[in-house]
């Protein structure tokens, strides 16, 4: 990896887990109903939920609302929770036994060590009537760390060979949103066979679509590092190859468009049912200072640790080659998605499920709440390759509003959590 490659990366995972102090499309109340909002969504926040439910303005009792700033950051992993940490790397001269070694490893899926960061951000919205228009920004990093390069220091080298393929993509998108959602039927009864099923009062639909600006982004396309330990020595070969970009002296990386169509019914009993399609169009082309990087390895004929020809004694520039090559463009596609979402929201209570997947995993989620004078409190269990549980606190009324939401990734408790989420938002109703 070269250093201009190294500092990209860097500054990319900077830009996706730092800015606390900004805003997003997410608010502390989709947290708190562990993301089962596709259906509830009203207002300035169906903009980015779900467009079909702009059509629903008048639930509100005013045409306009808006959002002046809204925030979600996640970071996680997918195999360590503090206990362990506590347990087997805090105090003095703690030496891990066979059994420890073997919890550890256990914890770890084949897959090795993960590690994500998400950021999704937002500074205005508005929706007037069925109309919506929203800036915001979403940043992500992901690194995957294989399994054996944590088998070998806690268990050593033995006589094999050992295939490694780390993997790390980061990307940076800015969106300026415009979405539009229309009612096409009231007074609709669903029929089953020629038997009615169900009344509606009204049907809408809604889309949405984005420009979207690129301020940076990493892929690893290939890493693989090949180890062989023998009676000859240890002999590492491999090579890499990846391609980036980031935004430079204020020109953009790269652009791009997006679109998300969405669907929306209300029964007279005050069900939301929705069917949302997200990403059904998302192309971004990076064509701005674009660069593939390519690494190769190769420590030649077997060499010992110790001893005559020992490692130690090969200088970098003898076994690693770096390069970088200007390329004409790259281009990322974020993954078809799909929710579907029942909810109902009667006098005090809501409550609300909704399953789908989200970045082309599956998820679920169910969730509710209750509203006491200007106090709103929801909790939720939600599914996205592991388990998550969530709640929030809203403060205010249908003119002004103001929540905080946290979350847990894989635990209830502090000690067993391995990572954690925080969201909040501010609204207002005009």
């Amino acid at each position: 990896m070269t250093e201009s490659h190294y500092r990209k990366f860097c500054i990319l995972i900077f830009i996706a887990i730092i800015p606390i102090q900004i805003a997003f499309a997410q608010s502390g109340t989709s947290l708190g109903l562990g993301q089962a909002y596709t259906a509830l969504s009203r207002g300035s926040e169906a903009i980015f939920w779900n467009p079909a439910n702009l059509a629903f303005h008048k639930d509100n009792s005013f045409g306009t609302s808006m959002s002046l700033y809204g925030i979600r950051m996640e970071i996680g992993n997918n195999s360590f929770n503090q206990a362990l940490y506590e347990d087997y790397f805090t105090g003095e001269n703690n030496v891990l036994t066979p059994e420890d070694i073997d919890r550890l490893l256990d914890c770890l899926p084949d897959d090795g060590l993960c590690v994500d960061a998400l950021t999704d951000i937002s500074l205005l919205t508005i929706a007037v009537k069925n109309f919506g228009i929203s800036f915001s920004m979403k940043a992500n990093v992901n690194t995957a760390i294989p399994k054996q390069m944590f088998e070998i220091p806690l268990k050593g080298l033995s006589q094999q060979t050992y295939i490694f393929n780390p993997r790390g993509d980061a990307e940076a998108i800015g969106y300026i949103n415009l979405a539009y959602g229309q009612t096409i039927f009231k007074n609709r009864t669903l029929y089953i066979f020629n038997r009615p099923i169900l009344d509606f009062s009204e049907i809408a639909v809604g889309a949405s679509m984005s420009v979207l600006l690129g301020f940076g982004a990493f892929q690893t396309e290939r890493a693989e590092i090949a180890t062989i330990i023998n009676d000859a020595g240890l002999a590492a070969s491999g090579s890499y190859y990846g391609r980036g970009t980031m935004i430079e002296n204020g020109k953009l990386a790269g652009t791009g468009a997006g679109l998300n169509l969405a669907f929306s019914a209300k029964t007279y009993d005050f069900y939301t049912i929705s069917l949302v399609l997200r990403n059904v169009y998302h192309n971004m082309k990076w064509n701005n200072g674009t660069k593939e990087y390519v690494g190769v390895l190769d420590t030649g004929v077997p060499k010992f640790i110790f001893g005559d020809d020992q490692l130690s004694e090969l200088e970098s520039d003898e076994i690693f080659q770096n390069e970088e090559y200007d390329i004409p463009h790259f281009s990322t596609r974020a993954p078809f998605d799909f929710r579907i979402a029942v909810s109902r929201q009667i006098k005090r209570f809501v409550y609300a499920t909704e399953t789908g997947t989200n970045r082309g995993k599956y998820m679920f989620a169910l969730g509710g709440g209750m509203n006491w004078s200007v106090f709103h409190l929801y909790t939720s269990y939600s599914y996205l390759s592991d388990h998550f549980f969530n709640a929030a606190i809203g403060l205010g009324g249908k003119y002004f509003f103001i929540d905080f939401g946290i979350g847990s990734r894989g635990g209830f408790t502090a000690n067993t959590y391995k990572g954690l989420i925080l969201a909040s938002s501010l609204k207002f109703g005009l």
